[in-house]
């Protein structure tokens, strides 16, 4: 959730904070989530992202558990991009699973202030000693009065286990090198 085919520059770090909730389905209790991701330019079109997520169902019978993402992003083109996380799910009372998640991302800048962006996805991994894969898809949209430094990020998802997800985040960036560029700026040495 809340990406852009978009790379950060070198240095560049952009923090997300937001929420998601799902309703009941055949696979799925209701609840939601609270998320803190960490994007940080590791070199040109190529990022390193963290993800720490807490779940919470609504159901008597839902079981709490948290889950952490850590990979890196390529970007092609600056609007196509392919990431490889590894995720971690932990389960309240024990427990985990790790699953491997790749993504195909596209993302279309319509201005300054609007970005769409489309999600190919699919977890694999083992669960209960046997493989398996849960393929996937969302899309996005930032809106904000200049993306790259602030924006609003409404997002839809949906897998093979008839799971929908829908999320809201805020995200914001120090982008201060790609600023001063803009601005036709040498970065300061301060």
């Amino acid at each position: 959730m809340f990406e852009t085919a978009h790379s950060l520059d070198k240095g560049d770090t952009r923090v997300t904070m937001g929420g998601t909730l799902n309703p009941e389905t055949e696979t799925s209790l209701a609840g939601g989530s609270f998320l803190g991701i960490v994007d940080h330019g590791l070199a040109e079109k190529t990022d390193l992202r963290v993800r720490l997520e807490r779940r919470v169902e609504t159901e008597e019978f839902g079981i709490p558990y948290s889950y952490l993402e850590v990979g890196t992003k390529w970007s092609f083109k600056n609007n196509w991009a392919f990431s490889l996380p590894l995720g971690f799910y932990f389960v309240e009372g024990g427990g985990s699973m790790r699953f491997l998640n790749p993504r195909f991302m596209f993302s279309q800048r319509i201005s300054e202030k609007h970005e769409f962006t489309g999600v190919f996805h699919t977890k694999v991994g083992t669960v209960d000693g046997g493989f398996g894969f849960i393929p996937g898809a969302a899309i996005g949209l930032a809106v904000g009065n200049d993306i790259d430094v602030k924006a609003l990020r409404l997002e839809a998802g949906y897998n093979a286990m008839n799971q929908i997800t829908f999320g809201l985040g805020w995200q914001f960036s120090n982008r201060q090198r790609s600023n001063s560029l803009q601005q036709g700026l040498e970065p300061s040495e301060e």
